[in-house]
């Protein structure tokens, strides 16, 4: 019966630390007007960063980060909390176009 309580702990131990390096899944924030259409990818190593961009028509308010990071949590990778909140911009939309960017991935 020991055994049995070893081998769950070890694997239980070897079960985390697997989950934990195996990155995180597509981000899937509900944060409102914030344009996720253009995150493609489904799995995202620990560490990588993201850039998450904001709806045509809105603008990222002053003093917040739109930068989130897949990064090891107590039992999994997951997402940093976001921080970003998009603003309604009152620029013409068509000057929007060039400030409407993909969202970058950065190394």
């Amino acid at each position: 019966m020991a055994w049995i309580k070893q081998f769950l702990l070890l694997w239980s131990i070897i079960h985390e630390s697997l989950a934990s390096k195996d990155g995180c899944s597509k981000p899937n924030f509900n944060i409102e007007n914030v344009d996720m259409s253009d995150i493609m990818e489904t799995r995202y190593e620990v560490g990588r960063k993201l850039r998450l961009k904001c709806q045509r028509g809105y603008k990222r308010k002053a003093g917040r980060s739109n930068l989130i990071k897949c990064q090891n949590g107590s039992e999994f990778a997951k997402w940093s909390d976001p921080n970003l909140q998009c603003i309604y911009t009152s620029i013409p939309t068509a000057q929007l176009t060039d400030l409407h960017t993909s969202p970058w991935i950065i190394q």
